[in-house]
């Protein structure tokens, strides 16, 4: 198997099952080894059948594609974490607030603590999904790069 096959097949399998931010940084630093984007370079070069060259071709834009896709998919995601758990945490905040000052105090802590959990969760789960989507974006730049160089 060629070199470009290995890594097509390695991050498709990666980027297929919600890889996380450690095998993406994994990939990057694949795609930021000068002597690996050589070596693709070359392979890509030395293929004197247009056929198989632009199917490889065809496959590091689709790879690039991917990457654009996953990268809007986590955004996504991150905007609506962010919305329902710093939302609804706030919410329950508030409600037990306006309820404990309407009763007593003491029965309604735990859904302030619970709901300042629920938020501070949302806050969590957007910055790793955040980090994801900042890579997505590395990932599919020097994707870019990198088709830019084929000869």
């Amino acid at each position: 198997m060629s070199k470009i096959s290995d890594f097509l097949d390695t991050v498709e399998r990666e980027i297929g099952g919600a890889p996380g931010a450690a095998r993406l940084r994994g990939i990057r630093g694949m795609l930021d080894d000068p002597a690996f984007v050589a070596g693709l370079l070359d392979e890509l070069g030395g293929i004197d059948n247009p056929v198989p060259r632009n199917a490889k071709i065809i496959e590091l834009w689709r790879l690039r594609r991917a990457f654009e896709d996953n990268r809007q998919k986590r955004r996504s995601e991150k905007d609506l974490t962010m919305q329902f758990g710093v939302t609804g945490g706030v919410t329950m905040i508030v409600g037990s607030i306006v309820a404990a000052a309407a009763v007593a105090i003491l029965p309604f802590v735990v859904p302030i603590v619970g709901g300042a959990c629920m938020a501070l969760q949302g806050v969590i789960g957007a910055s790793r999904l955040d980090e994801e989507t900042h890579l997505y974006g590395q990932l599919a730049g020097q994707t870019a790069e990198i088709l830019k160089q084929v000869p």
